[in-house]
């Protein structure tokens, strides 16, 4: 019995010696492994804190050949075409699509009523004319008998005043009585009144102006037939300007009453030619005085001075209307045409540009990163115009050549942290 419970004494100290010697182990081990974490851990940190980027140097590039846009050749003036009387077509010497020069007639138009109005005012003239005419004649036959008269009346009354100084010569001497004296005086004095009279008469025929109101009914007249002649005029249908006529709807026979248009003429020359510009490049357009573009169908280049740049832009078109001008002297340039307009010149093509996959967005705003020694800078930028391959794009504000764009990395990183470089 004393056997048996020595021996498990002795056992139970052999398993406490070997726990706590299991224990001292265990201690010097997690003893050394703390002491290897605590080596360990900045490695770790700094690790963890620098993230790894690539970078590439800021460059100007050729975004692509120069940019065109298709445009529309469109006349630079439309002049509407009214019949300014109305009547019956009797003659059409214009059509649709041909060429016309100022003044041409485009039609002719008959109207009996003009005709007679026309002819009526022509005979109020004739009538008037001829009313003048014998108002002359009549004056002019007074005239000339009150002169004679007045002739007359100074020889007689000359030849009275001879007889009656003779008579009155006799009556002194004695030979007569004073009767005939009397007599002779009194013939005398109603001859001078006669010719006072008839002189009167002349002085107010002269002074007269009987032709006065015949001469406001010839003017009156002509006025009518000028009236007349000129809506006769308004019968043949002429060309207000050169150009092109188009809409051109009269047929002979027609009846026109004056409200309708019957055509439209498109000036020629100078033409318009009008297209829409992205906003991307409005302001590179807009320092431009002139543009270049193609003449439809041929490889031929002219070039078309900037008459308009719009200052807001068009919704529905979705872009800024520009209107340029160009001479069309032989007519090359067809309103109703497309042709191609060169945007920019082969220099401004050249342009610092960024990566579109280095472009960070948020919200409505746009960055970049720039490697800074070992810091990473975020940089606000504004953007320009997309290269010709949609892989690069314009940077116009926010960074300068040769600086170190980060193109790879970016979209973890935020303002100032540390980076460094993967090859």
């Amino acid at each position: 019995m004393r056997k048996k419970r020595r021996k498990n004494m002795h056992l139970t100290r052999q398993g406490i010696t070997a726990v706590v010697a299991l224990g001292v182990s265990f201690s010097i081990i997690t003893g050394c492994a703390n002491v290897l974490g605590s080596n360990a851990a900045p490695a770790v940190n700094e690790q963890q804190q620098s993230k790894a980027v690539k970078v590439a140097k800021l460059e100007k590039i050729k975004l692509g050949e120069p940019p065109e846009l298709t445009a529309e050749i469109v006349s630079s003036v439309q002049f509407e075409l009214f019949a300014k009387a109305s009547g019956e077509v009797t003659e059409v010497l214009k059509r649709r699509g041909d060429t016309v020069n100022e003044g041409d007639v485009i039609a002719r138009i008959y109207s009996k009523d003009a005709d007679y109005e026309r002819s009526k005012a022509a005979m109020a003239v004739q009538n008037a004319s001829e009313a003048i005419n014998t108002a002359k004649k009549e004056r002019e036959i007074t005239k000339a008998g009150l002169q004679n008269s007045i002739l007359k009346a100074e020889q007689a009354l000359h030849d009275l005043t001879r007889n009656t100084n003779k008579l009155k010569n006799d009556y002194d001497a004695g030979r007569i009585n004073k009767t005939p004296v009397q007599e002779a005086e009194v013939k005398l004095k109603n001859a001078q009144l006669d010719l006072e009279l008839l002189k009167q008469q002349l002085k107010t025929l002269n002074g007269q102006d009987n032709l006065s109101a015949l001469n406001l009914q010839l003017k009156d007249a002509q006025m009518n037939v000028e009236k007349w002649n000129a809506a006769l005029a308004d019968l043949e249908i002429r060309a207000s300007t050169s150009g092109i006529l188009t809409e051109q709807t009269l047929e002979k026979g027609a009846l026109t009453d004056g409200s309708k248009r019957i055509g439209v003429i498109q000036k020629m020359d100078p033409v318009k030619i009008k297209a829409f510009i992205p906003e991307a490049y409005v302001k590179a357009v807009r320092e431009k005085t002139e543009l270049t573009f193609n003449v439809p169908g041929t490889t031929e280049k002219v070039k078309g001075k900037v008459t308009y740049m719009s200052p807001v832009i068009d919704t529905q078109a979705k872009g800024y209307e520009l209107n340029l001008e160009a001479s069309n002297a032989d007519l090359k340039l067809m309103p109703g045409t497309k042709t191609r307009v060169q945007l920019l010149d082969e220099q401004q093509q050249i342009a610092l540009a960024v990566p579109v996959s280095s472009i960070v967005r948020k919200g409505e705003d746009t960055f970049v990163f720039v490697l800074n020694g070992d810091t990473a800078e975020r940089r606000r930028v504004e953007l320009g115009r997309m290269s010709q391959d949609e892989l690069n794009q314009e940077v116009l504000v926010g960074v300068k050549e040769g600086e170190q764009l980060i193109v790879s990395g970016q979209n973890h990183l935020n303002d100032k942290d540390k980076v460094q470089l993967t090859p």
